[in-house]
């Protein structure tokens, strides 16, 4: 009798380990509703977006309701919108404040072309219509689709923010000082590129296999760079600071503030 006594007590504290060890999953367990997958959490009622694999336009709304709860959509999950090559279009509301985006977040969405940010967002928007996925606070761009453009308050242009645009020539605006890197990799229709005067820093390969680009214009003087001891800076068709030319596009800086384009065979 002690003896089962022991091991009954023994197998409810066993399954009340295996309940408490559930239970943030339970809390957080993915949900569809409405076509959209969701992480719930039900001590905040906040909802994040969470993988799904989307297609078509997809429009992601402030609250969702589930078992009579309505939870608020706060977040959007870094797997996200992962590989969704069907996806045409989002619209962010401006509940979510906060995204956690890097590099692929949109990988493989190669027929999305609209973002759009609901106005009164605090973290993030899509301003001027520009179709793109903007940092409010550093005003930096994330992410833009092929037809989007760079409103004239950016200030930073992330790694590869803006590849595959569909555009031959570009313009980056004054107020630009930060291009990082990969920022306009795989533009293979961009022939011919104009830098403001604003820009301090670029990044690596910022026009890698941009295949058609044989014109790029700088003129900001602050790219001549404490680092650089003569008179020019040489910047290639990819976007890499060279201390002399290669072979290839070259775009020299002289110190008087002239520019000049030099290809080198």
């Amino acid at each position: 009798m002690h003896t089962e006594l022991i091991t009954l007590i023994t197998m409810k504290k066993l399954l009340l380990f295996i309940v408490l060890m559930m239970l943030p999953f339970a809390a957080n367990a993915k949900v569809k509703i409405n076509g959209i997958y969701y992480a719930l959490d039900d001590e905040n009622e906040t909802a994040e977006v969470v993988f799904g694999g989307y297609s078509g336009d997809v429009v992601i709304p402030s609250t969702v309701t589930q078992n009579d709860v309505v939870y608020t959509v706060t977040s959007f999950a870094k797997n996200a919108f992962y590989n969704s090559p069907q996806m045409t279009s989002l619209t962010i509301p401006k509940s979510v404040t906060s995204i956690k985006y890097h590099r692929g977040f949109f990988y493989n969405c190669n027929k999305l072309a609209s973002i759009v940010v609901e106005e009164g967002n605090p973290n993030y928007d899509s301003r001027e219509g520009c179709n793109a996925l903007i940092e409010t606070a550093s005003n930096k761009l994330l992410y833009g689709t092929p037809s989007s453009f760079i409103p004239n308050s950016i200030a930073t242009i992330g790694v590869a923010a803006m590849t595959h645009l569909n555009v031959t020539t570009l313009t980056i605006p004054n107020s630009v000082t930060t291009i990082e890197d990969g920022a306009f990799s795989g533009c293979t229709e961009l022939t011919s590129v104009y830098i403001g005067t604003g820009l301090e820093h670029i990044g690596e390969n910022i026009f890698n296999e941009c295949n058609q680009l044989k014109t790029v214009e700088i003129n900001s003087n602050a790219l001549v760079s404490k680092n650089y001891t003569s008179e020019e800076i040489n910047v290639s068709g990819d976007g890499k600071l060279l201390a002399a030319p290669q072979r290839g596009l070259n775009i020299v800086k002289m110190s008087d503030g002239t520019t000049k384009k030099v290809v080198v065979r």
